[in-house]
Parts: structure tokens; C-alpha cells; sequence
């Protein structure tokens, strides 16, 4: 019966292998993970899991803020919700958080996702191996807070992107909302729905083409902020 449909909202971090898993595999890691912790969960008339992810995360980034919802069958109890599937997930996927919320509502999670929350570390330890010398070193660090300073505070915020073979500048300026800088790690808040989606790597590349060196940096994910 329809009625005893329910739906849960739950957090997870991705990291270690994990961090390679696409939006299908990560699906099809929590269908078995389910089925595994015995909790039975509702399909679609095309046979595929009523699982919904909020948002893509580029291959290769951390997160400790990831969103998904999935429609059971049966009530469950939330706290050992979040344990079976903790003891039933693999290493990389960690369930930190998990809520009930209105199983009937039309709209689907990623519709409601409107930014996300990003950390990006520039990674000083690849330039070093660079034979920089400490003066070198030095002025990365104080130049790097400087002109990313100046780079985000620009009117444009540009970056060169492939379109249409042919390169041109597009200005990623609209999709920042906020952001901090404070030595090696900007904190920075961007457009993230279905119709755009700023990437760490994006804006890293058109930081690199804006002081013309190449930047090492490792992203994470913090938070997926929904409406």
C-alpha cells in the first residue's frame, strides 16, 4: 500500500576507493547494501530503485557532505537505519545522518539542491618537489593568498573552456556565491543544480591560467545546501 511508504534523507561521506564510484555505482552499491541489511526498498515499474542522489561529485573528490533518498517499503527506526547500513557498506562510504521526510513529495532531491560548499587546498608539497627554493616557497604562499584574492575579487572570473572546437573565455563569476581564503585553503560556496554545476577544478584551472603556473590542489566536498 502506498501509505506505508517511507521515505529517508541521509548524509554520507566518500573517500578512499570510494572516491571512483560514479552516481550509478553508488546506486547500485546501496540497492545491494539494502538488500543485504534485509531492509526492503521500493522500484519503479522499470525495475530500478526509488534512490535519488543529490547532486554529481566530480571522480576523485572527498566529501563528507553527500545527500540521497530512498523510498522503503517499511518503517524503520533511524538509528538502526544508520547502523545496519554502516555495518554493511563498504570502506569509503560512512552513513553520518539520516531523516524522515514526507514519502509523497513530488519533487524530486535534486531539484531542490540550490549550492554546494567546497574546501580546496592548494598542495605547496608538489612545487616543493619542484626544486623551489625557500624564497620560492615563500612567495607561493604569500602570492597564492594574494592573487587568489585578487582572481576571485575581479569583476570577471574567467576560465577558458573547449566549445565547439574552439577555445573561448567563459566568466564563472555568477556561479560563486562566497568564499574565503586563508592561506593554503579557500572555502568557497557555488552554483550546484541541475542546470549548472561549478567545479573545484574549473575554478582552480582559471586560477592557474590567471597567474600562469600550474596549481596542485586536493577538494572536498562540505555540504549540499538544498532549498
Amino acid at each position: 500500500m502506498v501509505s506505508s511508504l517511507e521515505k529517508i534523507r541521509f548524509t554520507y561521506s566518500k573517500s578512499k576507493l570510494a572516491l571512483y564510484l560514479t552516481n550509478d555505482d553508488l546506486i547500485r552499491l546501496f540497492e545491494k547494501t539494502f538488500k543485504k541489511a534485509n531492509i526492503e526498498i521500493d522500484y519503479y515499474k522499470k525495475n530500478s530503485p526509488k534512490i535519488e542522489l543529490a547532486s554529481p561529485l566530480e571522480l576523485g573528490v572527498e566529501s563528507v557532505g553527500e545527500i540521497a533518498e530512498v523510498v522503503l517499503k517499511e518503517s524503520v527506526d533511524i538509528s538502526y537505519f544508520v547502523k545496519i547500513l554502516n555495518d554493511n557498506l563498504p570502506n569509503g562510504i560512512t552513513i553520518l545522518s539520516a531523516s524522515k521526510v514526507e514519502p509523497l513529495d513530488l519533487v524530486k532531491l535534486p531539484a531542490k539542491v540550490v549550492s554546494s560548499d567546497y574546501e580546496i587546498k592548494i598542495n605547496y608539497i608538489k612545487e616543493i618537489l619542484e626544486n623551489k627554493t625557500t624564497t620560492e616557497i615563500n612567495y607561493l604562499e604569500k602570492g597564492y593568498q594574494d592573487k587568489m584574492k585578487e582572481y576571485l575579487g575581479s569583476d570577471e572570473v574567467l576560465v577558458t573552456k573547449k566549445s565547439k572546437n574552439r577555445l573561448e573565455k567563459v566568466n564563472i563569476k555568477p556561479l560563486i556565491l562566497d568564499y574565503k581564503y586563508n592561506f593554503n585553503t579557500l572555502d568557497v560556496t557555488v552554483v550546484s543544480n541541475e542546470k549548472e554545476n561549478l567545479r573545484p577544478e574549473t575554478i582552480m584551472e582559471g586560477f592557474s591560467e590567471y597567474i600562469d603556473s600550474k596549481v596542485y590542489f586536493d577538494a572536498k566536498r562540505t555540504k549540499i545546501n538544498l532549498m
